[in-house]
């Protein structure tokens, strides 16, 4: 009845069920908008605003570090 456990389509999974959102306001109502991100998926962006190259990212990868 609190929506406490919703499910989501995830990519490669199908339908997940996850906990809901524990606070509700009726005037603002909370959504998911999009899937939760697969593992590494946004490695590159976040080493690179890090300040890593690409080289370096993918001698990483190469490695097994990420």
């Amino acid at each position: 009845a609190q929506n406490m456990v919703m499910e989501v389509e995830q990519p490669g999974y199908g339908l997940v069920r996850m906990l809901g959102f524990p606070m509700k306001f009726s005037d603002a109502p909370n959504t998911i908008r999009r899937p939760s991100p697969g593992l590494g998926q946004h490695s590159d962006e976040v080493l690179g605003e890090l300040g890593f190259s690409a080289d370096q990212c993918r001698t990483l990868r190469d490695k097994g570090v990420i």
